[in-house]
């Protein structure tokens, strides 16, 4: 009689089954960053025997926050630190975006899934005790490290290899994964720190005499192009340069700017983006030491996420002029409601600007491309597709313009950081908060007007090859002022300023997680758990190398 008594204190998981029989599911599909030690730390709270009832009653009412708190941290999606941090800018969004951001989170898929799992469980419970089965396999995933697609429980050890400049060396294992990885992060900051302006070499050389455009793009990384299908635009042949592994270690507006606006440094880390720097460090103020005046543009007001001031403060521009947005025309509202001006509008301002100023540099961001964005006909959103083709449509008609003008200049087309546009294994479509290649792996190239004709077909389509930041693009256009790149018995020698570029590891940040290319492998690593882990990729995306 007591042993029956002692059983009746032993209740089975019930209805939690199916919470861990979908989690297992979705791990198993690489759609989650499961913990086992804190899920099976819950399904102990669950199981724990408690004789009375109405204490069993307060338990499975603590367990369904606690259960949904677990399930949220055992996904990807941002940290509450994250969304806590961002959260002014997200109150900004618009409410038509807000709404398409909820139909994205709505997956069929896996709400079917989920109703096949519900009634798989009741039919089957009748005849087995399923909670044995779902206790056997978190024990078995806790306890045997199976290795399930997209999930390491145990970090394994690696031996001697390379990681592009940065060697790792070892005769024998060097501890776990993680060790390795911080031991390379360790590596890879104090190399960047030595990395110092390669405009302070320039200081005796004459005016240049041509101009410089930087055209910095949000939301479009190769991964987008891919995806919309915009690859072989007629744009893309009328370069004279491009790399090919270019990252922007960001994967939103502002840091993404400020990296690039201190380009002519190593790659800071993420926090100090937001701290004083070198003077020399700032790409543009690099540039006005050598007599070449300083403007910026922007497509929009720059209120949201206080990115004028942003750019102002830690960019360098405090005391560079933005050039006027007075009278250009509007040809679409932002996510955030505001205005977004022709770019084709701003371009030809600029390429006005060249005829009233000397030489110049500026720096322009287009936010043409970014999620959310409206037609002004009504809230219908834009089509991400039709915004590439017109964006790429109209620096093709730049170029055009410049050519035929004779003007003399350097522009470096970029993008700033992806959209996500396809989505991935570990965030939905338009969602950036952790920084994968498919988001930073960003197009960037270059195209020298004003060279003759024989010479512009004859230097197309040079590739960098070589994993590459904003270093490596400071040092080729310092190379470039230097050899003053446009004189006729110069511009042949173009291949020669590629060659022995910086190579700078991918390594991206953000404040929420690290993102790392270790061993020809991409890992990442959150905030909120500290240990590295391969980063899951879905079947038939792009390769990232």
């Amino acid at each position: 009689m007591t042993q029956l008594k002692n059983q009746k204190k032993w209740r089975g998981l019930g209805a939690w089954n199916v919470y861990f029989i979908l989690k297992f599911a979705l791990l198993y599909a690489g759609y989650l960053n499961f913990h086992p030690l804190l899920n099976l730390s819950f399904m102990t709270f669950l199981l724990f025997p408690i004789k009375r009832n109405w204490l069993n009653t307060i338990r499975y009412l603590i367990a369904i926050p606690l259960g949904l708190g677990l399930f949220y941290h055992d996904t990807w999606l941002p940290s509450v630190y994250s969304i806590y941090l961002q959260f002014n800018q997200v109150s900004d969004f618009s409410f038509v975006y807000l709404v398409e951001l909820s139909n994205r989170f709505i997956n069929w898929s896996m709400i079917l899934s989920a109703f096949i799992i519900w009634t798989g469980y009741l039919y089957i419970n009748q005849w087995v005790r399923v909670t044995t089965i779902v206790v056997a396999s978190m024990l078995s995933l806790m306890f045997l490290s199976i290795k399930w697609p997209h999930i390491t429980t145990k970090a394994p050890t690696v031996t001697s290899s390379s990681t592009d400049a940065i060697e790792v060396k070892a005769d024998k294992p060097q501890g776990t994964l993680t060790a390795q990885i911080q031991r390379f992060m360790n590596d890879f900051w104090q190399n960047e720190d030595k990395k110092r302006s390669p405009f302070s070499k320039l200081s005796d050389i004459s005016p240049i005499d041509f101009d410089i455009l930087f055209i910095h793009v949000c939301s479009f990384s190769w991964s987008d192009i891919y995806a919309t299908h915009t690859e072989n635009h007629p744009l893309w042949k009328k370069f004279d340069v491009q790399f090919d592994k270019f990252n922007s270690a960001a994967s939103y507006s502002n840091p993404a700017a400020l990296r690039l606006l201190r380009g002519s440094c190593g790659q800071p880390k993420f926090p100090s983006l937001f701290e004083p720097t070198a003077p020399d460090c700032y790409l543009l103020n690099s540039m006005s030491t050598l007599g070449i005046q300083r403007q910026w543009m922007l497509n929009h007001s720059g209120t949201y996420g206080n990115m004028l001031s942003d750019l102002k403060q830690n960019g360098g521009l405090s005391e560079v002029p933005l050039m006027s947005q007075a009278n250009l025309p509007v040809h679409m509202q932002s996510f955030y409601g505001g205005e977004i001006f022709s770019d084709k509008a701003v371009l030809n301002r600029w390429v006005q600007s060249l005829k009233k100023t000397s030489h110049s540099v500026t720096f322009f961001n287009t936010i043409s491309l970014h999620d959310g964005n409206r037609s002004l006909n009504g809230n219908a959103l834009v089509p991400y597709p039709n915004a590439i083709k017109n964006l790429l449509d109209t620096v093709d008609n730049l170029f055009d313009k410049l050519n035929n003008s004779g003007k003399k200049t350097l522009v470096v087309f970029m993008g700033a950081h992806g959209r996500n546009f396809a989505g991935d294994a570990i965030q939905m479509s338009g969602l950036r908060d952790i920084p994968s290649p498919d988001i930073t792996r960003v197009p960037v190239a270059i195209k020298f007007t004003g060279l003759n004709k024989g010479e512009d077909e004859l230097l197309r389509a040079l590739h960098i090859k070589e994993p590459s930041s904003f270093y490596a693009l400071s040092e080729l256009i310092a190379r470039a002022i230097n050899l003053n790149i446009f004189e006729k018995e110069n511009a042949a020698k173009l291949p020669a300023l590629l060659k022995n570029l910086p190579v700078t590891p991918m390594v991206s940040e953000n404040q929420g997680a690290s993102v790392v290319n270790f061993m020809k492998k991409i890992y990442i690593k959150l905030r909120s758990d500290y240990e590295w882990m391969l980063l899951p990729r879905h079947k038939g995306k792009q390769p990232l190398d």
